[in-house]
């Protein structure tokens, strides 16, 4: 029986390394997919029973589908050339907007 250096035979793969490039992506789409058949049948399982239009604003769900997809590609280029804390400040910011601003509408 010989004895082989680490040098020799096959590079052990990113995942007994613990090296694993990208972890996350495969399960994207299909959280995605999942979520967007439970959405469809949280309207179409009441459809019939109800006597009104229960559809959702269609423009107000692309636009913010286009807004969530260009914040993400935002904050994916802007991650690494931001300190962390300020990208804190910024989401919080923006989020406690957003709730001002939905508080401001349900008072109307």
């Amino acid at each position: 029986m010989s004895t082989a250096s680490a040098a020799v035979g096959p590079r052990p793969g990113p995942r007994r390394t613990g090296r694993l490039r990208h972890p996350g992506r495969p399960a994207a789409p299909a959280c995605t997919f999942a979520t967007s058949a439970v959405g469809a049948g949280t309207y179409a399982l009441p459809s019939p029973a109800s006597t009104g239009s229960i559809t959702p604003d269609r423009s107000r769900g692309l636009a913010c589908g286009q807004g969530g997809l260009l914040g993400g590609c935002l904050g994916a280029r802007l991650q690494p050339r931001l300190p962390e804390v300020l990208l804190r400040l910024l989401l919080g910011t923006l989020a406690t907007a957003l709730g001002v601003l939905y508080a401001l509408d349900a008072l109307r």
